[in-house]
Order: structure tokens, then C-alpha cells, then sequence
């Protein structure tokens, strides 16, 4: 008995040793492409609320007074940045800070009020990074009356990814705190390489969706904020504005 079952198993391997080298006919073959070319991105990309990254189905835009700059074309862009109104103030002989109104933002439903803004882009396809920057002019009247002394200060700035870049792919320099200078430039974010990619926001301030903003039109932005000293000469019924400059550059290599 033990012969013919060592015989059944031996006969049993053999079999499936046979089977497993078995090769089937080859019927055809045959090889296909497939084929992609990329063109540069000129943009522009529209400016998004930082409060709602991926906003479905009504994004909203911002209102058209005081409305904002921005909109350039090209890889490497500034997509929006928001203009600040402070409004009219008192004249005072003491030192006084000042808050811009929050920006104007409309959707279908109705219009919110959020934090100011910058919105940029990087579309190279390079990631090599890049460094934004902001500097200004002196507080000046249309005849060049200076307010002298003026300060002009952002305060808690977060960073937004308005896109789906990876975690990653955040800026390494984010500065909460941004004291704009007077012909000079201030660094407000920068990305190293392989950051920075697709498009991000600079809020001045906790970013906020419909829902958590403000609906109240005269509500000010305590985040920005213009130091101006009593001893400043200011001239009554005149409007003193001064003009921000954001630069976007590239990482040098």
C-alpha cells in the first residue's frame, strides 16, 4: 500500500510539473504611443476668497469698488491683490492707529466682508520657487504733502493653498508679521524648491468663507493697521495715498 501511494503522489507532481512549463502560441503583438505636449500657462487666474479654497458652485468675486491690482499674465504671476481704504479721520495731535474697511466680496446670494488679500501663481513647471515682496511710497496729497512718520503694518498673515498642492509644497517663509517700508522691500513669503507650486494666497488676517464673514460693511480689518504720530502736519479735506508695490521673483538658482 505504501508503493502505490508514493507512486499516486510521484505521478501527481510529474503531472503538474508538465503543466507549469506548458507555453501557448503566440497569436500577434503590436505597440501603440501615447503622446503629451506642454505649452507655458499665460493665465490669468481669477482671485478666489482665501476663506474657501475649492468653493463649489459659486466662487464670488470681489466687488469692483475699491476692488484691487493684480490680473498679470504670464507663469509666474500676481493673480489680485486688494486695495485699502482707511476712509476719513479726525485730525488729532496725538499718535492714532487706523484699520481699513474689510474687503468687499460678492457671491449669487449676497455680498460678505473678509480680509485683504494677494493671490499668486506658479505655473513654470520648473519649482524653483520664489520670493514675493511689498514696499510703498510715503502718504502724500496730490501736492506732495507728506505725512510724515506714517507706519503701515500687517498683522496675523496666513498663508492659503488655493490649490491641491501637497502639504509639501508650502512656503517655508511665511511672516505673520509685515511692516511695509518706504522704498525699500519687505519679504512677505517665499517658497524654496519644490514649494510654491499652482496658486496661493496671503491673507491679512484669519482668512474667512461666507459664512464666518463679516456682513457688516462698515467693519474694519484689525490686522492692518496705519500708525500715524500727533506731531504728523495734516491738511484738513485733503486725501493722502500712498502706493504699494508687490514683487514676485524667482528663486535665484
Amino acid at each position: 500500500m505504501k508503493m502505490t501511494k508514493q507512486k499516486l503522489i510521484s505521478s501527481l507532481a510529474l503531472s503538474a510539473l508538465v503543466l507549469g512549463i506548458a507555453t501557448p502560441a503566440l497569436a500577434d503583438e503590436a505597440t501603440s504611443n501615447a503622446t503629451v505636449t506642454f505649452v507655458e500657462d499665460e493665465g490669468p487666474t481669477d482671485p478666489g476668497n482665501p476663506g474657501e479654497p475649492d468653493p463649489d458652485p459659486d466662487p464670488g468675486e470681489p466687488d469692483p469698488e475699491p476692488g484691487g491690482g493684480g490680473g498679470e499674465n504670464g507663469p509666474l504671476r500676481i493673480d489680485y491683490v486688494s486695495h485699502m481704504q482707511f476712509g476719513e479721520q479726525k485730525i488729532s495731535g496725538s499718535t492714532k492707529a487706523y484699520h481699513p474697511l474689510l474687503a468687499k466680496w460678492n457671491y449669487e446670494e449676497g455680498s460678505v466682508y473678509i480680509p485683504q488679500f494677494i493671490q499668486i501663481t506658479d505655473n513654470r513647471g520648473t519649482n524653483d520657487g520664489w520670493d514675493l515682496q511689498v514696499e510703498r511710497t510715503e502718504f502724500h496729497t496730490a501736492d506732495d504733502d507728506i505725512l510724515a512718520g506714517a507706519e503701515l503694518k500687517i498683522t496675523n498673515g496666513e498663508v492659503v493653498n488655493m490649490g491641491d498642492a501637497p502639504s509639501s509644497a508650502t512656503p517655508a517663509t511665511v511672516n505673520k508679521t509685515v511692516t511695509i517700508p518706504v522704498g525699500s522691500a519687505a519679504k512677505v513669503m517665499a517658497a524654496k524648491e519644490d514649494q510654491g507650486m499652482a496658486t496661493w494666497s496671503y491673507s491679512f488676517g484669519e482668512p474667512k468663507d461666507r459664512n464666518e464673514a463679516s456682513k457688516d460693511p462698515k467693519e474694519e480689518n484689525q490686522d492692518v493697521t496705519l500708525s500715524v504720530p500727533g506731531t504728523s502736519k495734516k491738511i484738513a479735506n485733503a486725501e493722502y495715498s500712498s502706493e504699494l508695490t508687490w514683487t514676485l521673483v524667482a528663486s535665484e538658482a
